[in-house]
């Protein structure tokens, strides 16, 4: 019988074992990193960096955030989760070194596999946009940037000023305020994504801020419209319609 009873204890210990390798390795899974780097014409540039703009005039950045919202790994036509919606905000990358950091986030617990793409969701979706925050906790990103005159959040803002005399001074204020539902966009790029148990995939991806309001040769007027608040049509449509273009994944 004590034979038996410490064979017993000896299969219950190695049950309990394995279950807790086999728990271990479904709640670890794998990792998907995803940064955003702020650029200008293609080089990193900080906030208050002064640039060139097109019609001669140089300007600088003092804030930018964008919301995204349902991005998905796909593979043959099947969409896996990434995350609902988050906030690229670059007011705190101050200086060349944290540009090249950029802002980043990690998505845990993601499915072990190969992707051959990503479908992302650039904005807020008319669902998202049609909450309020109201509805969220103090730390969700859908918390504030609301214009209660919209029934919208702001779904993209880009501020800051211009030196449009080339005397050093920069007087002219930008504002460019992005919202309501037409600003939604969807974008799908095709990228070969392995993960793997227990490891941490990286995408690296580019917002080139110049691209928001210079396309083709065409550019936006910011001596005669330097404020937009999504009512003037040429100017809202212009700037909508440019930002998937201004978001790209990074050549490596």
């Amino acid at each position: 019988m004590k034979h038996l009873f410490v064979l017993s204890s000896l299969l219950l210990t190695l049950s309990f074992s394995a279950c807790e390798q086999t728990n271990d390795t479904e709640e670890k899974g794998s990792s998907l990193q995803l940064q955003f780097l702020p650029t200008y014409d293609g080089q990193p540039i900080a906030m208050f960096q002064k640039v060139p703009y097109s019609d001669g005039s140089s300007l600088f950045f003092d804030r930018f955030h964008l919301f995204l919202s349902d991005w998905y790994l796909v593979n043959e036509g099947i969409s896996t989760p990434l995350f609902d919606v988050r906030r690229i905000d670059f007011e705190s990358i101050q200086d060349v070194n944290a540009a090249q950091k950029g802002v980043q986030f990690r998505i845990d617990k993601l499915p072990v596999g190969t992707f051959t793409g990503l479908k992302m969701g650039i904005g807020l979706s008319p669902a998202w946009n049609a909450t309020k925050p109201s509805d969220y906790t103090t730390t969700h990103p859908l918390a504030n940037n609301y214009w209660e005159q919209w029934n919208s959040y702001i779904s993209m803002a880009l501020e800051g000023k211009a030196d449009t005399l080339g005397n050093g001074v920069s007087k002219l204020s930008l504002t460019y305020h992005i919202g309501k539902n037409p600003a939604y966009s969807e974008k799908n790029i095709s990228i070969p994504i392995t993960l793997k148990s227990g490891e941490t995939q990286t995408i690296v991806f580019e917002i080139d801020l110049k691209k928001l309001l210079v396309r083709e040769g065409t550019y936006l007027d910011i001596r005669k419209t330097p404020i937009d608040h999504s009512t003037d049509p040429f100017v809202y449509d212009f700037i909508r319609t440019n930002i998937p273009n201004a978001l790209t994944v990074k050549n490596k």
